[in-house]
């Protein structure tokens, strides 16, 4: 994911019941609708680490050329 920066911890699924304040062309009773969805949930961990070397690393050597 990303650059590096970001570890997948876990997935999973979940399906809610949503109200919405629209019929979507299917000329329901607004008030009562609510519709199903598919929710794909992600849980992601940041890793520090890499962060630190992809961010800093460079800026370091550039500052390390130009003042040496």
């Amino acid at each position: 994911m990303g650059n590096g920066e970001w570890e997948i911890d876990e997935t999973f699924f979940s399906y809610h019941e949503v109200p919405y304040d629209t019929d979507f062309g299917l000329f329901a009773n607004v008030e009562e609708s609510t519709y199903k969805e598919l929710f794909i949930n992600l849980g992601v961990r940041r890793k520090f680490i890499n962060a630190f070397i992809i961010n800093l690393v460079p800026l370091f050597v550039v500052a390390l050329l130009l003042f040496a």
